[in-house]
């Protein structure tokens, strides 16, 4: 007899087990939705900021045109890849542009987007708008920006400067040191050196020559040489 309650408790178990179970997700639970739950996508830092401005980056859903190239090249040809990473930005900058007016009703100030190697668009914004930016569709998360300044105050003792300065009582702090800089010239064409600018001159600029007119000399540029011999940013056509 207990032999027999034995046998039919083990295939009562074996039976509950080759039932399926399906789990209910609770309301508001995430199901492959990345805009369910929005206080997950904000970084812990912005949440700590309850009111104020502060500058942000927005990451979105769509991966940047990098990894499209990535996956495209290990796929086919560099042509391809080349393609795929174009479709890819004109993808990003859609659902970027669409996002623009629901940030600008956030009263969001936009810094700068980028779409090749992150996708994102970096902003200024009350803290009190993260959770409504949040739920925006194509926001995969929210990451403070961080400001950057520039500083050597522990750059020059990391990679021993000073003691370099100091060796062999030479004292030596770069004081009136000349440096010379090689490099393949500058770009005349360019307003910061006195050039139009215009892409039409840059079409017609033949940069296998220096001989063509319309170009040179500019006012900006200053005399240059390269290896005693003037440079193409200093010679006049």
């Amino acid at each position: 007899m207990k032999r027999r309650l034995l046998s039919l408790t083990v295939f009562a178990l074996l039976t509950l087990l080759a039932i399926p179970f399906t789990t209910v997700a609770a309301p508001g639970a995430a199901q492959g939705d990345p805009d369910r739950r929005p206080a997950r996508k904000i970084d812990s830092a912005l949440r700590r900021q309850r009111t104020g401005p502060t500058k942000i980056v927005i990451e979105l859903t769509d991966a940047p045109a990098t990894q499209a190239f990535a996956a495209a090249q290990a796929r086919g040809s560099t042509p391809q890849a080349i393609a795929a990473a174009q479709r890819q930005i004109a993808r990003i900058e859609s659902a970027q542009q669409a996002l623009l007016v629901p940030l600008a009703k956030a009263n969001a100030t936009v810094i700068y987007r980028v779409q090749r190697v992150y996708n994102g668009i970096a902003a200024i914004v009350d803290s009190s708008k993260l959770a409504e930016i949040a739920q925006l569709p194509g926001v995969k998360a929210l990451h403070p920006l961080i400001t950057k300044h520039l500083d050597n105050n522990s750059s020059v003792p990391l990679i021993g400067a000073q003691q370099l300065w100091d060796s062999a009582g030479l004292n030596v702090s770069g004081t009136n040191i000349k440096l010379g800089i090689i490099d393949t010239g500058v770009d005349y064409i360019h307003t910061d050196f006195g050039g139009t600018g215009l892409q039409a001159d840059y079409d017609r600029n033949n940069t296998t020559t220096i001989t063509e007119t319309g170009f040179l000399p500019t006012a900006a540029p200053t005399a240059r040489t390269a290896f005693g011999a003037p440079s193409r940013a200093a010679m006049s056509p």
